[in-house]
């Protein structure tokens, strides 16, 4: 399985300026056309925005599509690759071009797209194909993609199930009104950092402050009430210190592989990674380097997730001034605690401090990164 994800980590490099082109649509989008966006909000144009709601689903559809688009390349890429061998032309252009019918209905919903389904779909044709003759690859390669195509069928267009939504339905009703404790937390974060390390990166109220869960809400009243606020340790206050560059603080990373760039420039596209990073917008690092599906990565994520709770809840009990103030879509985690706070120097300090850490913790993993890079 290893070659697996090693296959499909290849082909998810080659489709990576379309990743950074939908991502930074996206980052657009969350800035200046959403009606609830950072700059409709503080320039208060979010009524006009409003007005002309197909601008934000013709962003909505492009993207949607653009990444559904990148997951059919990425499995054609993969299986043309790791097949070529294997199969007759004619038979290898067949296997692929029904592959590419069959996952394009599989991510139908593309704001369910989860990139797990990248190694699942190529290991369950690659693997099976390997250990068989000449002869039977082929007939076997169809006959799995009759199974994909009958759970398609089934379970999708008539029973209308879709696993991510059954995972996003799950991960709700455990996170129920917003986690009430330090334990409940770490625990609902460590969660956060093993689905999206291992592919499973859409299950976004893992790792997106929600004001709407009533934990938050209790906060916030309370707060305007002039009273002690009841859940200092919940996901909302807790985020400041635990989402910088998405679940895992992977900003951290990032900052560890340039400060360990040997070369006399950094590359261009790196900025057109590391830019949305500050934003918390993690696919194209993940799509440039092999961040998925790799132990050693996941293995220091959750310890940044623990040092960092560890010590933002240490400072929440010491009278640090905890988030509980609305922010708008697209304001990045980076100034998330400051600004929800009131207190935005306190929280840029503490902010600083806690990404000097994680860098020190990300920095063996980054130097192995730029070996294999």
């Amino acid at each position: 399985m290893r070659q697996i994800f090693k296959i499909v980590q290849e082909n998810m490099y080659k489709v990576l300026p379309g990743v950074i082109l939908l991502t930074w649509l996206t980052l657009l989008q969350r800035l200046f056309i959403q009606p609830d966006g950072f700059f409709p909000t503080i320039l208060n144009y979010g009524m006009f925005i409003n007005k002309y709601s197909f601008i934000n689903m013709l962003f909505n559809m492009f993207i949607m599509t653009g990444y559904q688009l990148v997951t059919v390349l990425v499995i054609t890429l993969s299986l043309m690759s790791a097949l070529q061998t294997d199969l007759s032309r004619d038979h290898l252009s067949i296997l692929v071009g029904i592959s590419g019918l069959i996952v394009w209905n599989f991510v139908s919903n593309p704001a369910y797209i989860n990139w797990l389904i990248l190694p699942i779909y190529v290991g369950t044709i690659i693997l099976p194909l390997k250990k068989v003759t000449a002869k039977w690859r082929f007939p076997l390669g169809m006959a799995i993609s009759l199974g994909y195509a009958l759970f398609i069928l089934i379970a999708q267009k008539i029973y209308h199930f879709n696993l991510a939504m059954f995972l996003k339905q799950s991960i709700n009703s455990l996170i129920g009104d917003g986690t009430k404790n330090f334990v409940s937390t770490i625990i609902v974060q460590i969660i956060s950092n093993i689905f999206n390390l291992i592919g499973l990166n859409n299950i976004s109220m893992l790792d997106e402050h929600d004001l709407n869960l009533t934990t938050a809400n209790d906060n916030l009243v309370a707060t305007l009430q002039h009273h002690a606020i009841p859940y200092r340790f919940t996901i909302y206050p807790m985020s400041s210190f635990l989402l910088i560059g998405g679940a895992g603080m992977l900003l951290a990373l990032f900052i560890a592989l340039i400060l360990q760039w040997r070369s006399e420039s950094v590359p261009l596209k790196w900025y057109f990674v590391g830019i949305p990073l500050i934003f918390d917008l993690w696919w194209p690092l993940a799509f440039m380097l092999p961040i998925f599906w790799q132990f050693n990565i996941l293995k220091r994520a959750i310890f940044v997730t623990l040092t960092n709770a560890l010590i933002g809840s240490a400072l929440l009990y010491v009278h640090l001034e905890p988030a509980v103030y609305w922010v708008p879509t697209g304001m990045p985690n980076l100034f998330f605690g400051g600004l929800a706070s009131h207190h935005f120097v306190v929280y840029i300090m503490v902010t600083v401090f806690l990404l000097v850490i994680d860098v020190v913790i990300y920095w063996p993993v980054a130097r192995q990164l730029m070996v294999e890079r």
